[in-house]
């Protein structure tokens, strides 16, 4: 048995995640249940860039979408013979503290500054990043209210 990438195995985890099946996902991204089906069974090891993309841009949240490109990224630095889970801290965290965040971009710019890897990593991050619409903040709606509105007859 081939061994799961770790897109492919995030993208089943997001499916299951969502209470989707592979075909309503499949819809969703414009692509074929059978393309969503290979990226999940390694029968294809690596999303071209349009499929990427595609499934990328169909979840419901961005939080989803940072992950699935998160463990592709991971697969990438994998096949490049890095240990993606040592190499570089690709968990997001939230970081509301301005200063937290100016400290871990410095850290970045740093080390871009001194290996081309790691620059050629977060250009082609970046640009990634910048083809994903901004996904919109989730309101709660009548869908946050387990109970619904009030139901009365006459």
């Amino acid at each position: 048995m081939k061994k799961q990438t770790r897109f492919g195995f995030q993208v089943a985890w997001e499916l299951h995640k969502n209470k989707m099946q592979q075909g309503e996902f499949a819809a969703r991204a414009g692509l074929s249940q059978s393309a969503i089906s290979l990226i999940i069974s390694n029968e294809r090891k690596r999303a071209d860039p349009a499929t990427l993309k595609a499934i990328c841009q169909a979840w419901p949240s961005y939080d989803a979408r940072v992950r699935c490109i998160v463990k592709h990224l991971q697969d990438e630095l994998h096949r490049a013979g890095f240990d993606p889970d040592a190499t570089i801290d690709l968990i997001p965290k939230r970081l509301k503290n301005a200063g937290e965040r100016q400290r871990v971009l410095s850290e970045l710019s740093a080390r871009a500054l001194l290996d081309d890897d790691i620059y050629a990593l977060l250009a082609d991050l970046l640009n990634l990043v910048n083809k994903i619409p901004a996904a919109q903040p989730e309101q709660p709606g009548i869908a946050a209210d387990p109970h619904g509105p009030d139901y009365h007859t006459k």
